[in-house]
């Protein structure tokens, strides 16, 4: 199931299992038609929508094993992870003992582990302010604990947030975020203009270029009205210092 996915091209090959833990039936077949994968082999989904017990149920624990012998899977999702387990979510004990039973199988097994967990409930009026890896539900163990850290923020209808909160190989743009747009149609992809600079970066970095340009010029040159211009006129007027070595290294 390799291909590009948010401008990232992705490897192909072996088998993914999905055991998810919420969605109901009708939604699960309606977002596998929109991912197109309702007739895909390489994909097992099971739904377990009373959850499960890993932490205290053997006979649970050895059902999901002998799936995972039998599968050969190189990639395993669990979602989401508060109904995996009977315990508190908060306590640093009950989340480590969780975290060594999946660590135990994607030893034994061989496969990449993905685990998707809600964000805390925000406060009332900042819904879309922005995610930091503090807002994962949970015990910090279960981030601790973990190679890649993302996170997802539904901002409003058709328009979302991927960020970028923990890398221990350093391959990804830890700290920054991307802008997403959705539709049914074409499914999540990155936001053009989400990849501009502000107008304040453009306009510092043409009056640090040419410090006599006038904002109507600025205006003209960045395609935003002369009032947009005006208000970030004055805080526009001292380059930052890196960008003063730059335009001095290059005189």
């Amino acid at each position: 199931m390799g291909g590009e996915c948010l401008g990232v091209e992705l490897a192909g090959g072996g088998r993914s299992l999905v055991i998810d833990a919420e969605q109901g039936t009708r939604s699960i077949k309606r977002r596998l038609r929109e991912a197109g994968l309702e007739r895909c082999d390489e994909l097992d989904y099971i739904r377990v929508p009373d959850g499960l017990s890993l932490d205290s149920n053997p006979a649970q624990r050895e059902a999901i094993e002998r799936r995972l012998e039998q599968g050969d899977y190189t990639a395993v999702a669990f979602d989401p992870l508060y109904k995996l387990h009977t315990g508190d979510s908060n306590d640093e004990r009950h989340a480590v003992d969780l975290m060594r039973v999946f660590d135990a199988w994607r030893t034994r097994y061989h496969f990449g582990l993905l685990l998707g967990s809600h964000t805390r409930k925000m406060p009332s009026g900042v819904a879309s302010a922005a995610l930091t890896i503090s807002d994962i539900f949970g015990s910090g163990a279960y981030t601790r604990g973990a190679e890649v850290v993302l996170g997802v923020q539904r901002v409003r209808n058709g328009y979302g947030r991927l960020y970028f909160f923990k890398d221990r190989d350093g391959e990804l743009e830890v700290g920054t975020r991307w802008g997403l747009l959705f539709d049914r149609e074409q499914g999540f992809r990155r936001d053009p203009n989400a990849e501009k600079p502000s107008t304040a970066e453009q306009l510092r970095a043409l009056r640090a270029n040419d410090p006599r340009i006038t904002q109507a010029q600025a205006a003209e040159a960045i395609g935003v009205t002369r009032r947009t211009i005006e208000r970030h006129w004055q805080a526009s007027s001292e380059a930052p210092a890196s960008l003063l070595d730059e335009l001095e290294a290059d005189s």
